[in-house]
């Protein structure tokens, strides 16, 4: 119960134009057992000539170390910032410009419970498959560049000191501390936190996090049960196995 509703927050925009195309009719979501014992689910749909995946990770700030909050969400910005590809690598550009290409999407965002990747694209075999190949490479096999990272971090930076001008943004970080005390979640990255994240930071939270066990994928779209089991084994299979 508690992953399908994982499920239906974090797909809210997809079934929304849904939705919007199928006024009234009945989505039921199909849930699918994968061979390494975890579950997919399923919105299948023909309204749009499209599949929507998202890839949900037990890997939120959560399991931030306590001096290195924003450690999630660096390493799952680092997701689209180039990837190891059949026998070498694709940069940041090259790989944004090979999605683009397709005509789709791919991003990835970190919240305090789990990091989300997204893909979108139309579901004609010649335009998906190849979707799919980068969307697996980007989850399973990020680079995590050096001059990038830093970069990142420097926006980020600028960020949080942006926002730490705007009363909204320190009332916001006032409140979850006061709700979550000495909860993980309480904490909000700083300069000096985003300061301390790593290379080789990003590196081990991504092979500590970035797990079969941890991971759920969901699909919504034009695709059949057999199909969508076909693609979530391949995401599921590109991760290690529980550590």
């Amino acid at each position: 119960m508690h992953r399908i509703h994982i499920f239906c927050k974090g797909l809210v925009s997809s079934i929304a134009m849904l939705l919007a195309a199928q006024a009234y009719a009945v989505l039921p979501i199909q849930e699918i057992s994968l061979s390494n014992g975890t579950k997919a689910y399923l919105i299948q749909t023909n309204a749009l000539p499209m599949i929507d995946i998202e890839i949900s990770i037990d890997a939120g700030s959560r399991y931030d170390p306590k001096n290195q909050s924003g450690l999630a969400a660096l390493t799952a910005a680092m997701l689209t910032r180039g990837i190891s590809w059949q026998s070498g690598t694709l940069n940041e550009a090259q790989q944004a410009d090979a999605i683009a290409e397709l005509g789709a999407s791919i991003s990835a965002s970190a919240s305090g419970e789990r990091t989300i990747v997204r893909a979108r694209s139309l579901s004609k075999p010649e335009l998906f498959n190849p979707l799919l190949q980068l969307l697996v490479a980007s989850v399973s096999k990020p680079i995590f560049d050096q001059s990038i990272l830093m970069r990142e971090k420097q926006r980020v930076s600028s960020a949080i000191q942006e926002g730490d001008t705007k009363p909204e943004v320190v009332l916001q970080k006032r409140f979850r501390q006061a709700v979550f005390g000495n909860y993980p979640l309480a904490r909000s990255p700083s300069i000096e936190s985003i300061a301390a994240i790593q290379e080789g930071d990003l590196k081990r939270f991504h092979q500590d996090f970035y797990r079969q066990d941890r991971v759920i994928v969901n699909l919504v779209g034009n695709i059949d049960h057999a199909g969508a089991k076909q693609i979530a084994e391949q995401i599921i299979g590109a991760l290690p196995a529980k550590g």
